[in-house]
């Protein structure tokens, strides 16, 4: 009886399962070479999405941090300011700086999968400091969105970050 497995969970090879693997996965039932030839034709449209991605987030976030001061409470300014117009897009530029060097492509990866974290538990801080967080919660599903289908993150990784 052969096992295949889907994100390391152990199913019986069916038809309808190997429909499903086909759907979810290409590349299922083709060989190691053909798996790593499509791999090194993807990473350059990858690192390309990657570094404009994160570019462009980053320049986002800073409009973002300006919108802010105009209408968060007072006493949360210095925190979101420091959030959003500093950790953020500075990290968000580092991760773009280092998809120019292949030989960083784990670390930025690691970093890539860790922003939105990062991120999303500021944004929780800054809900819990504030009385009106009906117009900070859409962050948060925003943050998820990006993760998994902005960001570039292969699943394992968005998936862990999320």
């Amino acid at each position: 009886m052969a096992y295949y497995s889907l994100h390391k969970i152990p199913m019986k090879a069916t038809l309808s399962n190997k429909a499903l693997l086909h759907f979810l996965n290409p590349l299922y039932g083709e060989t190691d070479q053909v798996k790593a030839e499509f791999d090194e034709w993807y990473k350059p449209y990858k690192t390309v999405q990657i570094r404009s991605v994160t570019i462009l987030t980053a320049l986002l976030y800073v409009v973002y941090s300006q919108i802010n001061q105009s209408f968060a409470p007072v006493t949360i300014h210095p925190f979101m300011t420091l959030l959003h117009l500093n950790v953020l897009p500075s990290s968000l530029l580092l991760i773009a700086l280092l998809t120019l060097w292949k030989k960083l492509h784990l670390l930025n990866n690691i970093l890539l999968a860790v922003a939105p974290v990062g991120a999303a538990i500021g944004s929780i801080y800054i809900i819990a400091e504030i009385n009106e967080f009906a117009i900070y919660l859409p962050e948060l599903y925003l943050i998820v969105i990006w993760t998994f289908s902005i960001s570039g993150l292969r699943l394992v990784y968005a998936a862990v970050s999320a």
